[in-house]
């Protein structure tokens, strides 16, 4: 599923190829590292757009409550 975000990234990538990198840093308020990563991802993918939606953010290890015997 390719979310709004996602769509619009893969625009301004569009527009980075056919403009440069200049016109786009102007265009768009998107940092020039961004655009980078971005276009990374997406050939790593293959060119497919799935990859420039969002990941999660939530740790992948997430700490375990531990509770004394005295407490329990």
């Amino acid at each position: 599923m390719i979310t709004q975000k996602a769509l619009h990234r893969a625009r301004v990538l569009a527009f980075w190829e056919k403009h440069g990198l200049n016109a786009t840093l102007d265009a768009f308020r998107v940092k020039r590292r961004t655009l980078f990563f971005w276009k990374k991802r997406l050939t790593q993918s293959g060119g497919k757009p799935e990859a420039l939606n969002d990941k999660s953010r939530s740790p992948k290890t997430k700490r375990k409550r531990l509770w004394s015997k005295e407490v329990i």
